[in-house]
């Protein structure tokens, strides 16, 4: 494949990368804001609701208040009540465009790494075969590629090590 070709199918899959995030994730547009931590963020956050200011850039800049430093998540908090008041479908616009350019930043990244567009995704059924001789935990540092970013970022059940955590106490709980 020449290097224009290659080039061209990146980009395709880029394109179609992008794309299936944003169709994965679109029903979170329908969705309202949450009680988890949507208060503190942005719904109770007066702060982050005046809009761009000079106090509040700093504040951003300075504020620990979730217990994390994060100036641009306070910024783009402070952004989207600027643009779309507390409509939780505004907010949750830009957090499916911004997962959508991660998901595409993060398939460059790999490419650039790798070398391969789907190196790791011909080497799936040989891990596969491999696993099951295997403890899987094992072979999973040893696939490492392109398709990471699929598997990462269109899969909506995916979740973060707290909202596990969190999970689990509540199933916990509800067990008993």
């Amino acid at each position: 494949m020449t290097a224009s070709a290659t080039r061209r199918v990146k980009w395709l899959l880029c394109a179609l990368l992008g794309a299936a995030v944003l169709v994965a994730f679109a029903p979170a547009l329908y969705c309202g804001f949450v009680n988890i931590d949507d208060p503190d963020y942005v719904t109770s956050n007066w702060h982050v609701q005046h809009g761009f200011n000079w106090p509040d850039v700093r504040w951003a800049f300075t504020s620990v208040a979730t217990y994390y430093w994060h100036p641009l998540t306070w910024l783009s908090h402070t952004l989207d009540c600027q643009l779309y008041g507390l409509e939780p479908a505004g907010h949750h616009l830009t957090s499916l465009f911004l997962h959508a350019a991660n998901a595409v930043l993060l398939f460059l990244l790999l490419h650039r790494l790798t070398g391969a567009l789907g190196r790791s995704a011909q080497r799936l059924d040989e891990l596969r075969a491999r696993a099951r001789g295997r403890d899987a935990h094992a072979l999973a540092g040893q696939r490492a590629g392109n398709d990471g970013a699929i598997g990462r970022d269109a899969a909506p059940l995916r979740v973060q090590r707290g909202d596990r955590q969190l999970f689990k106490r509540l199933r916990h709980s509800a067990q008993r």
